[in-house]
């Protein structure tokens, strides 16, 4: 039946027929890139093999958009009008999907689900960073980090420098007025063909002077419960990356998010948290110090703000696997009638 196509999609085509319903993840999910918009179509094809094998989709909550392309949203609104329920995380996405008016109760604002991840692991996680030499009894503060290389749809070689060079300066100057380490941590690996956290990592730590005393590169990934705890052990952080931004605070450490696309604004907005998130477009070394050094002098009081919202996101999040289920029971039960 299946001959023509290699063995890793036969796996895959063999599972979406075996299965009831299918959940789509956030991810790689649908955006404006500047190509001619390959990227969009493969971002919706696991969605879309959905809908031609007639499976019950559930969009996760997660972000989409900005849509620039007519042909684009045609296609979005198109393949969103046949999933059972369209989840976004954020209210930017939320907006966005808005404007296709799907059907009532379509459409759902819910937080990210990591804000319900709670699974920890501080054992594993205080071992982790003394294997890097970051001791309990280390100098305060402590600031943790994530930087990536910056996607390609928005990547170019003077917005990554400015976004480099602007790290590097704040913290610099922060350890330099406040004493402490900042741990850059590598939140996602892989091929460094595909996206490595790695790479800048290194090449931002670079920058820094006091990088032999102050600045420690945390090379490899761990586990997220073990990522989750070793984000609790910082004072302060600074993310880039949206998801150890959730994490640090959802341990309670106030964060300062750098936003590449509208997902983390969205995020941080919908928490009451947008004075802490800083558009990459708007970057520079001075902002950014002055936004670090207002969160560290204000951390006490965002910790008192922080708590009751995230137990709030939390709650919401867990939400929205319990109206999945309920709404596939009823689903599962118009088609069993005769």
């Amino acid at each position: 039946m299946f001959f023509f196509i290699n063995q890793h999609h036969k796996e895959l085509l063999t599972a979406y027929l075996k299965y009831d319903l299918i959940l789509s993840a956030p991810g790689n999910y649908p955006v404006t890139s500047a190509s001619i918009g390959l990227p969009f179509v493969i971002s919706l094809f696991s969605i879309i093999l959905g809908i031609i094998l007639d499976k019950p989709i559930y969009l996760l909550p997660q972000s989409i958009g900005p849509i620039r392309r007519a042909r684009e949203r045609i296609l979005l609104k198109w393949v969103l009008s046949k999933c059972n329920l369209v989840m976004l995380r954020e209210p930017i996405s939320y907006k966005t999907v808005q404007d296709f008016k799907l059907a009532k109760g379509q459409c759902l604002l819910f937080p990210d689900l990591a804000f319900d991840y709670s699974e920890t692991s501080p054992g594993e996680a205080q071992r982790w960073l003394s294997s890097h030499g970051i001791q309990s009894g280390d100098p305060k503060p402590l600031i943790g980090i994530t930087s990536i290389d910056l996607p390609q749809k928005i990547r170019n070689p003077d917005l990554q420098m400015r976004y480099d060079t602007a790290i590097a300066g704040a913290v610099s100057r922060f350890i330099k007025n406040y004493g402490g380490k900042a741990v850059f941590f590598t939140h996602v690996s892989g091929s460094p063909y595909v996206t490595n956290d790695q790479i800048s990592a290194e090449r931002i730590a670079s920058l820094i002077p006091e990088r032999s005393s102050s600045i420690v590169v945390i090379e490899k990934t761990r586990k997220p419960s073990i990522h989750k705890s070793a984000y609790g052990l910082m004072d302060i952080f600074l993310g880039t990356r949206m998801h150890s931004n959730i994490f640090a605070m959802v341990e309670g450490v106030p964060s300062l998010a750098i936003a590449y696309f509208p997902k983390s604004t969205g995020i941080m907005e919908m928490l009451g948290l947008g004075r802490w998130v800083i558009d990459v477009q708007d970057i520079n070394a001075s902002l950014l110090y002055e936004r670090l050094e207002e969160l560290w002098k204000q951390r006490k009081s965002f910790k008192k703000v922080l708590e009751p919202k995230i137990s709030q996101a939390a709650r919401e999040a867990a939400k929205a696997v319990e109206l999945i289920a309920d709404d596939f029971h009823m689903f599962a039960k118009t088609k069993t009638k005769p």
